[in-house]
């Protein structure tokens, strides 16, 4: 068979897939290598820590007690009880906590005399109320002024005829205002008596002191008193258990039962192990309650070495603390100042603490002094601020960390 002509055929357009391939490749090099160099700065920027000024705490926890000037109120009857306070309201001396109804039918007897009688006498008090004193004080006045008529006539035997009518409703007048004193003395005589009669019948408990009104009485009212606080052992102090809170408080009231307490909000002791030497009396030491979130200010009134307690001395009294007996306490025994960075960063190397340094892709290991420490970060000597330290994690150690 022959051959047909022109059966092998060759373009002469240039290949366009070709050349896009030998320009997409590249680029498509050259953003990945972006990516990945992004990357790795990404993980390695949180590998590095910039020294700088720090403060570092030194604490010593503990276990406390809180010693509080209180008073528990009793009922002094048995009956209904009718509270006047609620939780955590301040009451000064003398303000009225509760009453105890220990008769309601004779209390509603006595309460409508006593209303009666107040009406009574409130209305002998007010005498132009009363029909005589107006019938009179009307005499009087209408006498007057024909008095003053006659004078001006010069009618002599009328003048005389009205003054004598004049001075017998004035003498009148003040005979009634006798009646009516000794009335109005009588009255409130009866009155007195019947609210005293009311006392009995329902007592109203007044406050001894000034404070917090609390319902939480746990039994350790009688121990934890401030004048006891110095001889207070740290055995005791463990022996103290938090107590549930108190269930709720029946209508129904016996004699001697405990009601509430009053709390001076004023004061109060916190006392703690004192396993410190570096402890000192006289000292103003920051104390904190972590799960209370609260930090105060204490002033270390004594040091028992014998009891092994620290008694502190609280003046201005958060009211998380009020309803508190038994807490845990940190105690800043003193705050240390200087070039700080994570505590993650140091490491040992050849007998000696120190931390890699990392300038230009290389580290260097930095010897320092460790001056203090808390959980998270430490105060050293051998460092200044600036310093690009490397923290012991990341992409970064786990690159150069056998190096």
């Amino acid at each position: 068979m022959k051959k047909r002509a022109y059966s092998k055929v060759i373009s002469l357009r240039p290949n366009k897939t070709r050349k896009k391939r030998r320009i997409i490749l590249p680029l498509a090099g050259i953003f990945l290598c972006l990516i990945i160099y992004l990357g790795f700065l990404r993980n390695s920027y949180g590998d590095i820590y910039i020294a700088k000024e720090e403060t570092v705490k030194e604490i010593f926890s503990s276990e406390a007690v809180v010693v509080k000037n209180e008073k528990v109120i009793n009922s002094p009857a048995e009956g209904k009880l009718e509270l006047l306070v609620k939780a955590g309201e301040r009451v000064r001396v003398n303000s009225p906590l509760f009453k105890v109804v220990t008769d309601a039918d004779k209390k509603e007897s006595l309460e409508r005399d006593i209303s009666e009688l107040q009406e009574k006498l409130d209305s002998l008090k007010e005498k132009k109320s009363v029909l005589s004193f107006q019938l009179l004080d009307k005499s009087i006045a209408d006498v007057k002024n024909k008095l003053k008529e006659a004078k001006a006539k010069g009618q002599t035997d009328k003048v005389a005829s009205l003054e004598n009518d004049l001075l017998r409703l004035e003498k009148e007048r003040l005979k009634a205002e006798e009646e009516n004193l000794n009335a109005i003395k009588m009255l409130e005589k009866s009155l007195e008596l019947q609210k005293r009669k009311l006392k009995e019948v329902e007592p109203v408990i007044l406050s001894p002191m000034a404070g917090i009104v609390s319902f939480n009485i746990d039994g350790y009212e009688g121990l934890l008193k401030p004048d006891k606080v110095d001889g207070l052992s740290y055995d005791e102090i463990k022996d103290i258990t938090t107590r549930a809170e108190n269930p709720a408080i029946s209508d129904s009231i016996k004699v001697n039962q405990a009601v509430l307490k009053i709390v001076d909000n004023f004061s109060l002791y916190i006392v703690t192990q004192s396993n410190r030497e570096d402890l000192q009396e006289g000292r103003r030491y920051t104390l904190r309650f972590p799960e209370l979130n609260l930090e105060v200010k204490a002033d270390l009134k004594k040091i028992s070495e014998e009891e092994q307690t620290a008694v502190f001395s609280v003046k201005e009294v958060p009211f998380e603390l009020l309803d508190r007996r038994k807490v845990d306490v940190e105690i800043v025994v003193r705050t240390y100042s200087g070039i700080g960075v994570p505590v993650s960063a140091i490491v040992p190397s050849k007998g000696k603490e120190g931390v890699f340094l990392f300038y230009e892709g290389k580290l260097s290991f930095k010897p320092v002094r460790v001056v203090a420490r808390d959980d998270e970060k430490a105060i050293v000597d051998g460092l200044k601020v600036g310093d690009r330290v490397l923290i012991k994690r990341g992409f970064l150690w786990r690159l150069f960390g056998r190096t």
